[in-house]
């Protein structure tokens, strides 16, 4: 895998935490999903699965959780 290259056949992935409107329209994501306030995050596929990054994921917005709990 290249730093500075993405491939067409690698996957992105983004955690969108809020309900958006504007980030669908008719199923398809727009470039509404892909702005925040602080900024854009993207995680790169980088050959690893996708249950590694839900559980990735997952594992960050439950500390998220218990920290506002």
């Amino acid at each position: 895998m290249e730093l500075n290259k993405i491939e067409d056949s690698e996957m992105l992935y983004r955690v969108v935490r809020r309900s958006d409107p504007d980030g669908f329209i008719q199923g398809r994501p727009t470039a509404a999903l892909f702005m925040d306030e602080k900024g854009v995050s993207v995680d790169r596929e980088g050959e690893r699965s996708e249950q590694d990054y839900v559980r990735k994921f997952m594992v960050e917005i439950l500390k998220q959780l218990s920290n506002v709990m």
